[in-house]
């Protein structure tokens, strides 16, 4: 009986092999399947000769941070001594004076911190004529406002469930925050760039294990 070379002659160009070899790990075992990975691979480099890279897991991770996803913290540090503004109010030809604030419980709160991102969003670009920095500030918990940061009162002390915190016309009660809200986070008069309005970036809080943290940087479009 002819043999399957004798068929076909000999697989010159590799096709349908299987490397002896991998880069990580035996792929010709005696299941046919190769072994099962190790779950780390200390000092490598994984290869991928094709177009995606799929993991049954939720996240791939680095011990450097690239390429990988990194998870919050859960609950706030402690906050630095730089000093963060807020927009209150500004005025462009376009809009006239706009406030930045929200109103819960028949109460007016939130010296730059609004409902929707579109109450900042929609004026972006329009010239200014006049504008009004906060004298309410605020700290936070990482170098620079990103996701992940925890906000706290200019006292240091991390807005909170228990409404144990500073300048509460800045933030307003911690139970407004049961939705996503937005606040512009900046140096002083930062929204105005060029002479025009420019909100970005803009940061959505969200309550987290009682805190407030941003959870969502948003660029501008």
């Amino acid at each position: 009986m002819a043999t399957i070379n004798e068929w076909y002659g000999e697989n010159n160009i590799n096709w349908g092999k299987s490397y002896s070899q991998s880069w990580w790990g035996s792929v010709n075992e005696a299941n046919s399947w190769g072994i099962l990975y190790p779950g780390t691979a200390e000092g490598s480099i994984i290869y991928a000769d094709t177009t995606s890279y799929t993991a049954d897991a939720t996240g791939i991770t680095s011990d450097n941070g690239v390429g990988g996803v990194v998870t919050p913290p859960a609950t706030p540090g402690t906050a630095t001594d730089t000093t963060w503004w807020t927009a209150y109010s500004v005025e462009t030809t376009q809009s006239g004076v706009l406030y930045f604030q929200f109103t819960y419980n028949s109460v007016t709160y939130g010296r730059g911190v609004v409902g929707t991102q579109a109450e900042y969003t929609d004026y972006a670009g329009e010239t200014v004529v006049g504008g009004s920095e906060v004298s309410r500030t605020l700290r936070i918990d990482t170098e620079t406002p990103d996701v992940g940061t925890f906000i706290f009162d200019v006292y240091g002390e991390a807005v909170n469930e228990n409404d144990s915190y500073t300048y509460a016309m800045l933030f307003g009660p911690y139970a407004y925050y049961s939705q996503p809200r937005y606040i512009f986070i900046g140096t002083i008069n930062s929204y105005v760039s060029g002479g025009v309005f420019n909100p970005y970036p803009l940061f959505k809080l969200e309550q987290v294990n009682g805190y407030l943290q941003i959870t969502e940087k948003i660029e501008a479009p």
